[in-house]
């Protein structure tokens, strides 16, 4: 019932995901849910992590999935910039990442975001130098993902 009140109400379902409690948590779990509510948004936390793959194949197959990259960085810079290449790679539109703290104080707000800070800046860097995005591409895209996205997600 509450996620045909969600999907009602055109709000968004956070689910966490991976690290936040591993057993039971990989996202490719939630294929059933996700697949038999097409009208309810769900937001998978963390990337997924461990299972980044896992959780770019659903936001690959089922337009109702969202990435929230929140902590990610904070828990593997290296897994969060793989896993920001694999989601831009995959997904059909880049409407559907985005980044959040996910954290308790202020203090670690702002540490989560250098992080983020810094994994968005490297995986664009070479994804310019690749010749994958021009300039005003990941200009636009990191825009997106910092804030225009949840926006847009959220109808903030």
């Amino acid at each position: 019932m509450g996620l045909k009140v969600a999907g009602d109400l055109d709000l968004p379902v956070q689910i966490h995901t991976g690290l936040a409690k591993l057993q039971g948590s990989d996202p490719l779990l939630l294929n059933n849910v996700i697949s038999d509510y097409p009208n309810v948004s769900f937001v998978l936390f963390h990337g997924g992590f461990p299972w980044i793959y896992n959780t770019a194949a659903l936001a690959h197959n089922y337009d109702n999935v969202i990435i929230d990259i929140n902590w990610l960085p904070l828990i593997s810079t290296s897994a969060a910039k793989e896993a920001l290449h694999v989601y831009i790679e995959t997904l059909r539109d880049n409407r559907r990442i985005t980044w959040g703290a996910d954290t308790w104080t202020s203090e670690e707000a702002v540490g989560a975001a250098m992080a983020f800070k810094h994994v968005l800046t490297d995986v664009l860097n070479e994804k310019v130098e690749s010749g994958y995005f021009t300039l005003s591409e990941a200009e636009k895209f990191a825009k997106k993902i910092m804030y225009q996205n949840a926006r847009d997600i959220y109808n903030l």
